[in-house]
């Protein structure tokens, strides 16, 4: 369980890049970082379509995976929108395709997610991975990619595209992610989400957090 940290301002918004690959073309790019809440409201803008290569491309179709893969039967959890003192909860996730950890992480959120559980049972929340993936289905390849970056505010629960997530080792194989940490420290405070809570609260994937 991870401690609370009272945030006493927020920055003016800041667009932070995610890349973006579109199977159906072949190409990548760059794309401001999608910031959705579960109660629906979505923002994504593009600020480019150059092409720009990805650290790891799937080899496989985003579109095709992203239509094969069956909605899940996520609760109501709104519930708890209006509950005092208001904790807005966040975590970073890795992902199938770019983590060796992203198999048993996308799961355990996923577990978390059905029950209405961890971050889930919070106010507000938002899961940051390094691509956009759609929280709401499930598939052979876990989440899905979301096809062109841009999800589906009527459709799609999506994460909080950040851009790469990957810490190197240092010494006692500690990871070095501060860098990853202040992207999403950045993303935070651009959303303009935080004002109306009390606390926020980080915490890892596999952490048992009762809010």
């Amino acid at each position: 369980i991870y401690a609370c940290l009272a945030i006493a301002s927020v920055a003016m918004p800041l667009a932070i890049a995610a890349n973006w690959y579109d199977s159906r073309f072949g190409k990548a790019g760059m794309s401001v970082a999608t910031m959705p809440s579960k109660r629906g409201d979505t923002s994504s803008f593009f600020i480019s379509h150059q092409s720009a290569p990805l650290a790891v491309q799937p080899k496989y179709n985003v579109t095709e995976n992203y239509f094969l893969s069956d909605f899940i039967p996520v609760p109501n959890i709104t519930a708890k929108a209006e509950d005092w003192p208001a904790l807005f909860c966040w975590l970073i996730m890795q992902t199938v395709d770019h983590n060796p950890l992203g198999w048993s992480e996308e799961k355990l959120v996923k577990h978390q997610l059905l029950r209405g559980i961890g971050i889930f049972g919070c106010n507000d929340w938002a899961v940051m991975t390094d691509v956009l993936l759609a929280l709401n289905r499930w598939g052979n390849r876990g989440f899905p990619m979301i096809p062109g970056g841009k999800p589906n505010p009527w459709v799609d629960m999506a994460s909080w595209a950040i851009g790469n997530t990957q810490a190197q080792k240092g010494a006692q194989t500690n990871p070095l992610n501060s860098n990853v940490f202040r992207t999403a420290w950045h993303a935070l405070r651009g959303s303009k989400q935080l004002q109306a809570h009390d606390w926020v609260v980080k915490v890892d994937p596999d952490a048992v957090w009762f809010p």
